[in-house]
């Protein structure tokens, strides 16, 4: 049964309990105000009509709102603990990140720090190398200098001896033996060199 044809046979029930009779023992004035109360058929179809009304309203109307209000209640104090929830996960994952920031900028400080003090070894190292590379080289150098001197110089004295052998045999003409000849132009060479 649908709610329409329940509501006009609840108006025809209450139509029926509700038959208005004239009060006639009532001593007061008549006219106007005659029928006005009602008699305990009435009192007793109106109690019995609303109490049927108030059931089937509550029934069909009371109890379902209730119920969608408490649903609705409930779900939104769900969604409102959820929000929360959330808001406080949002919040430790910021500061979580905020501090991974943190700690990234400080990491990536310490390793440029670190950076720059290893290239500064490093090129000190390679300077002092470069340094210690060209020092030897400089005195190699100069020991080869040295040593080419000296083998010049003894070549030169060399040649000088033998040019004056030479020479003295030449001016001399005599026969003196080598030796002899040898010491006499050493001995001449190291006068020269004083």
């Amino acid at each position: 049964m649908n709610f329409p044809v329940l509501m006009q046979k609840l108006n025809e029930l209450v139509a029926n309990f509700f038959v208005v009779v004239p009060f006639t023992d009532n001593p007061g004035p008549t006219g106007a105000f005659e029928g006005l109360i009602p008699t305990v058929s009435v009192v007793i179809g109106t109690v019995i009509s609303l109490s049927i009304v108030f059931a089937v309203v509550s029934y069909f109307i009371y109890f379902p709102v209730k119920k969608i209000t408490e649903d609705r209640s409930s779900k939104i104090k769900n969604d409102l603990e959820e929000a929360e929830k959330m808001n406080s996960n949002a919040s430790k994952s910021f500061k979580n990140a905020q501090d991974i920031l943190v700690s990234a900028k400080t990491e990536a400080t310490s390793i440029v720090a670190t950076s720059i003090s290893q290239a500064d070894i490093v090129k000190n190292s390679i300077i002092d190398d470069a340094s210690i590379r060209s020092k030897e080289l400089i005195e190699a150098a100069r020991n080869q200098i040295t040593q080419e001197r000296e083998q010049f110089a003894a070549e030169l004295q060399k040649q000088i001896i033998d040019t004056s052998i030479l020479a003295a045999t030449k001016i001399v003409e005599k026969e003196i033996d080598s030796k002899a000849n040898k010491k006499l132009i050493t001995d001449l060479i190291k006068e020269l060199e004083k």
